[in-house]
């Protein structure tokens, strides 16, 4: 149903195609994965989920929205001052799974870096908002696209010829979190609850 919405919002407002309607690109629509690659069992599990919820879609004012989701958030879904629609969530039992440990050189702006010139400040849901690096401030985006963290939930150690750091989750951290609503779905929630908790602020509609 995320999908389809985020689908429909492209196809409606933002997709950049003439001939489709929204293409499998992450940088540019929407990354769902490699058919190619994936488990038979795990396409029909999709194939059934797209059926039990043919036309449904997430709506804000009537109207599709680009409902995010993310691979896994750590300890929880952050706020996004671009799309009040989105509701932080915070996960009590923090993803094991996705834990991760990332080292990178210090060179460039980070070549002088130190624990005593450097600080990084946190929001409520222990993201990354920004950095302190030798004095000068740096957008969590910004670090996260030159280090190659796979999250913004993050803790950094520095050492002597490079930064070290220890990662929860993988993706943005905004809206629907596949892991845990994954956890949700075996310990029984149904479809519409998961949305719920996640889109407190959306209304379910079929199209």
């Amino acid at each position: 149903v995320s999908a389809r919405t985020l689908g429909t919002y492209f196809s409606l407002y933002g997709c950049k195609h003439e001939d489709f309607s929204v293409c499998a690109d992450g940088n540019c629509c929407i990354k769902l994965g490699d058919i190619e690659n994936s488990d038979e069992n795990f396409l029909n599990e999709c194939k059934t989920a797209v059926e039990e919820t043919r036309g449904e879609v997430l709506t804000f004012d009537g109207l599709p929205v680009l409902s995010l989701f993310t691979l896994c958030s750590g300890s929880g879904t952050a706020q996004n001052d671009d799309f009040t629609y989105l509701t932080p969530t915070s996960n009590p039992n923090v993803c094991q799974k996705h834990k991760s440990v990332q080292s990178f050189e210090k060179s460039g702006v980070f070549e002088n870096v130190t624990e005593s010139n450097s600080c990084v400040v946190y929001n409520e849901n222990n993201k990354c908002e920004f950095l302190i690096i030798n004095g000068k401030k740096l957008d969590s985006l910004d670090f996260i696209s030159q280090t190659g963290i796979k999250s913004p939930e993050f803790v950094l150690y520095f050492e002597e010829g490079n930064i070290r750091a220890e990662v929860n989750g993988i993706g943005h951290g905004f809206g629907l979190d596949l892991c845990q609503a994954e956890n949700f779905a075996k310990s029984g929630k149904d479809y519409k609850e998961i949305l719920g908790f996640y889109y407190p602020k959306l209304v379910l509609n079929k199209i």
